[in-house]
């Protein structure tokens, strides 16, 4: 099996493999599925359940190489963001989680969205109170608190992420909301102060109710063709438009700046499961994969 050549943000795509109970990496179960374009480069990977982190988690992001920072007791007022090392194979792919967390911040409310941004800043989105949390090098609480709904950002995400290097647009900062599916161009303008005031938010598509994570891949990877920007979501089957898929991630080449005509669900994965639908740049063809895929092993 082959590891993705470039994964950006991928903390956001192994936050969908945080189930389970075993300290070391093993199999997925039933209900994790390829698509054939897929099936033969890409393994599915339970990491286990990361000890010490009070449910619901929220979003991750790494520290260093070998450290995880996870939200815990995602949505609600005692929500906090805990780190965790990291175990690495030969191949350096990830197998476990080292030892037990450790406390690095308080984080009321916090939702999907977890990334370090300019200055060494780090972001978070919450839920339902619909803020955007910053937090400077070494503080263990917010910093500042943005209130995104007078921003012009629909009640509540959701989740954010940062354009990596490489990709077009690079830098760029996105959130999306969970609750209304819509997705966001934002500017960040320094306050002078070590954080950040939003300056335009400029409403970009709405891909489906309920993102939770976004993830920037490499065209380069097998399957994929052309640079990708994939957002999870995990919306009930009941909330449009995901009719029949209650967890979907719709994706679009990331030079796009809307998703295409043809970006609607048509092929998909189990619905037992997280799943994406990958849409090529030709509206003719539709590849479906699941969102394990990302795992790279």
């Amino acid at each position: 099996m082959r590891t993705l050549k470039t994964l950006a943000a991928s903390a956001a795509v192994a936050a969908l493999m945080l189930a389970g109970t075993a300290a070391q990496a093993a199999p997925c179960g039933a209900g994790i599925n390829f698509g054939a374009a897929f099936a033969a480069d890409y393994s599915c990977t339970t990491l286990g359940t990361p000890s010490g982190i009070p449910a619901n988690l929220g979003g991750l992001t790494f520290l260093d190489n070998n450290t995880l920072l996870i939200g815990g007791a995602a949505n609600g007022g005692s929500g906090v963001i805990r780190m965790i090392d990291v175990l690495r194979d030969g191949n350096n792919h990830i197998i476990g989680f080292d030892g037990v967390s450790s406390a690095f911040a308080d984080a009321p409310y916090i939702d999907g969205g977890l990334a370090y941004g300019p200055g060494g800043v780090l972001f978070a989105t919450t839920f339902s109170n619909n803020t955007l949390l910053q937090f400077k090098p070494g503080s263990a609480s917010p910093d500042k608190i943005i209130d995104l709904t007078a921003e012009g950002i629909a009640s509540s995400t959701g989740t954010l992420q940062f354009v990596p290097l490489g990709f077009n647009g690079a830098g760029g900062f996105k959130i999306a909301s969970y609750s209304a599916g819509t997705w966001y161009d934002v500017t960040l303008t320094a306050d002078g102060s070590g954080t950040y005031d939003i300056g335009a938010v400029t409403y970009i598509n709405t891909p489906g109710r309920g993102p939770e994570g976004i993830v920037y891949v490499d065209g380069a990877n097998d399957g994929f063709g052309v640079d990708r920007c994939c957002c999870r979501n995990s919306a009930p089957a009941a909330w449009a438009p995901m009719t029949s898929t209650p967890a979907a991630t719709w994706s679009w080449p990331a030079a796009a700046t809307s998703s295409p005509a043809s970006a609607a669900p048509r092929a998909r994965s189990s619905t037992r499961s997280p799943a994406t639908s990958c849409f090529p740049p030709s509206a003719a063809a539709t590849r479906s994969w699941s969102s394990a895929a990302l795992s790279g092993r």
